[in-house]
């Protein structure tokens, strides 16, 4: 997938928003966010744990930081954000009955 925009993190580029550890010790979660496109907020291990009200907000901070880098795009950037909220409800929705399933 193509990324629409690098993740801000919590202080520096390249991080999970929710522990901070960077993509470079640690992989990330890609969230499709448009056809062939994807955003990176959480990593794969905060993925596995955060519940799906907690993932949307990353997600949220994401899009409202690339807002503030391109405002020119801003309708772009709310198509992704809507995309990337409905596909991480899927996502969370399909590893759930996963589980489910084998127990």
């Amino acid at each position: 997938m193509k990324p629409l925009g690098k993740t801000v993190g919590l202080c520096k580029p390249g991080r999970c928003y929710h522990c901070g550890t960077s993509w470079d010790a640690n992989n990330h979660m890609s969230i499709p966010c448009g056809e062939c496109r994807g955003m990176f907020p959480v990593c794969s291990k905060c993925f596995e744990v955060l519940d799906v009200d907690r993932l949307s907000y990353y997600i949220r901070r994401l899009v409202e930081e690339w807002m503030r880098q391109s405002p020119i795009e801003q309708a772009e950037h709310l198509i992704a954000l809507g995309w990337a909220l409905s596909e991480v409800r899927h996502m969370k929705a399909l590893r759930e009955s996963e589980e489910t399933a084998r127990a």
